[in-house]
């Protein structure tokens, strides 16, 4: 960020990065500084106001923080990272329904965005909420991460037929780590299962 000023010293972004640099070493006054130049520069900037939330939040200030990330989103609303900063804001200030509202609202603009239908599962799980929470896991699932993950909520949720429908293809594909990490979830499964023998085959 510095040698990013010193080429150009109206560089908003530079400055974002400083700030965020600055509040990662606790040096929260110098982070909300760089944070406020950054806005000087470009008012319509709604990454420099996620950061400022992050920042405000850190330092203890939550209205300064709300404030900024409320001004994000109106400066983007369909920026899928204002929605999730300020779900994760309402989230740690134990605001859930605001955080699903967030949360629901930036999937309703873009439904096929991955972060969001990752975020929604890891709040209904939180709330305990499964049923709920299994749409969204399927949905992160159009590749081997996704699967096991998918395996994994079914296997915790002692689902072992639509976890081993998952894991039986995928415990024979030619990228080791993932067969080798299929075929373990199934031999935990059959443990589970009482069918030890099966495990050890």
């Amino acid at each position: 960020a510095t040698s990013a000023l010193e080429a150009d010293p109206q560089n908003a972004d530079a400055y974002i990065l400083r700030a965020q640099a600055r509040a990662a070493r606790g040096e929260l006054p110098a982070a909300i500084e760089a944070i406020n130049k950054a806005i000087a520069l470009d008012p319509q900037s709604s990454a420099a106001r996620i950061a400022l939330g992050a920042i405000e939040f850190r330092a203890g200030a939550r209205d300064k923080a709300q404030s900024a990330l409320d001004k994000a989103i109106a400066l983007a609303p369909d920026s899928v990272e204002a929605r999730l900063a300020r779900a994760e804001f309402r989230r740690a200030v134990d605001d859930l329904p605001g955080a699903e509202h967030d949360l629901r609202d930036g999937l309703a603009r873009h439904p096929d965005d991955k972060t969001l239908h990752a975020a929604l599962a890891r709040l209904a799980i939180l709330t305990d909420r499964l049923d709920e929470a299994e749409p969204h896991v399927r949905a992160l699932a159009d590749d081997d991460a996704g699967r096991l993950q998918l395996a994994d909520f079914y296997l915790q949720r002692r689902r072992f037929a639509d976890a081993a429908a998952i894991l039986d293809p995928l415990a024979k594909s030619s990228v080791a780590a993932t067969a080798t990490t299929a075929q373990l979830r199934l031999a935990g499964a059959s443990v589970a299962q009482g069918r030890t023998a099966e495990a050890y085959q």
